[in-house]
């Protein structure tokens, strides 16, 4: 799972050859045999262009940390909107303080992790 998430941010900069032959793998959950044959060429030549495009991205990964910020924006928006929920269904001018609080502390959670990055 995490590497074809790393073929969905980095696949466009990898050798055309290495990217299909991990789609293929990956999206299209094809065997190496299979692969070998669409591509011409070896199971073992199959199977080292996956371990090389594996390691390219996760290279790629460790130096960019794409993937790792997107999942982490993303998890924030919806923990965000998860608190816009509850705020607007809210009474209590207590709990809707607090709940404005948790909105304000994730937002600048977010912002402080955009500046470290």
């Amino acid at each position: 799972m995490h590497i074809s998430f790393l073929l969905d941010f980095y696949g466009g900069v990898l050798a055309d050859r290495t990217r299909d032959v991990l789609e293929m793998y990956y999206f299209d959950d094809m065997s190496l045999a299979e692969i070998a044959d669409t591509v011409g060429i070896t199971r073992q030549g199959v199977r080292g262009g996956i371990k090389k495009g594996e390691e390219e991205l996760l290279f790629l990964e460790e130096k960019l940390g794409l993937a790792a910020r997107y999942s982490a924006i993303t998890e924030s928006a919806k923990r965000l909107l998860s608190l816009a929920e509850d705020l607007k269904a809210e009474t209590d001018p207590k709990q809707i303080k607090a709940l404005l609080d948790e909105i304000v502390c994730c937002t600048d959670s977010v912002l402080a992790k955009e500046k470290e990055d």
